[in-house]
């Protein structure tokens, strides 16, 4: 808890020293592990900004921050706005200084990093380093796509406004959003895991060890479905879901394309609504 209170101070400072000469410039800071050499479980929740995640050696993790700059923003939203006109007449004369507060809470706790937003969010880009060894959960809403590179673990990525790409992960892969591509590629599975790949509107784009076993279920609604892999279909028919509320009657169909992988496994699902799959054998 120590670390709880410390950071959040450095980046306070960070960020206000830098304001103040009007720079926009990352925020490097460096979290210590209370267990080094053991695995590592990093959770980063975000409102408004990227997060990229990737390996490093050493028994620490990195974060680096980098606050968004919001002046062409401010100056193009002004057009036009009667409450931005107000403001300007009572601003005459006067210049307006950045507010690039990260506004983010770090704490370590057993190997358990967590990085958040506090009070008001402001949108910022997050540059993390971990050891290799280290599950990740990852999430953001606006403003920037969600990657990692290299990680070993448990890997959960979901993003709103945005694209996703975990690329020569191994381990377990759940990547969700809504607005953006699905990219991951894994160079070892584990075995016992499923696997989740799905968007509303994008495409889904995934490579799998070519010795991977599982049960196929892939859906593109408004797109077409791709793969070198020998997959042996299953005939099957549409899954049918009926409700009744009062004399209202709704049926709803749905039809997944469905397989095993080199004789079957834990699901493996790769899901859009409009997009493309693809699903290559590494």
């Amino acid at each position: 808890m120590r670390i709880a209170r410390i950071v959040p101070m450095i980046l306070t400072l960070l960020v206000w020293a830098a304001t103040a000469r009007g720079e926009v410039q990352p925020q490097r800071f460096v979290v210590p592990l209370s267990r080094p050499g053991q695995p590592v479980k990093l959770e980063v929740s975000l409102i408004s900004g990227g997060i990229s995640v990737v390996p490093r050696s050493g028994n620490d993790v990195i974060v680096e921050a980098v606050p968004e700059d919001d002046d062409a923003d401010h100056d193009r939203d002004s057009d036009g706005d009667s409450g931005r006109d107000r403001e300007s007449r009572r601003t005459a004369g006067m210049h307006r200084l950045p507010n690039r507060s990260l506004g983010l809470v770090v704490e370590e706790d057993a190997n358990h990093v967590t990085v958040g937003n506090a009070g008001i969010p402001h949108e910022v880009t997050l540059r993390i380093q971990v050891p290799r060894n280290t599950s990740v959960t990852l999430s953001t809403v606006n403003g920037g796509d969600i990657s990692v590179e290299g990680l070993e673990g448990t890997i959960e990525l979901n993003n709103t406004n945005g694209g996703i790409t975990a690329k020569d992960v191994a381990g377990s892969v759940v990547a969700h959003t809504t607005n953006g591509d699905v990219k991951v590629s894994i160079s070892r599975l584990d075995s016992s895991a499923a696997l989740s790949f799905a968007t509303f509107n994008g495409d889904v784009d995934v490579t799998l060890p070519s010795s991977a076993r599982g049960n196929l279920h892939m859906r593109s609604d408004r797109g077409e479905i791709y793969t070198d892999f020998d997959v042996q279909l299953l005939a099957q028919g549409p899954k049918v879901e009926q409700h009744k509320n009062g004399s209202r009657y709704h049926l709803e169909v749905e039809q997944d394309v469905a397989g095993k992988l080199n004789g079957g496994g834990p699901d493996i699902q790769l899901r859009t609504f409009n997009g493309d799959i693809y699903l290559h054998k590494r």
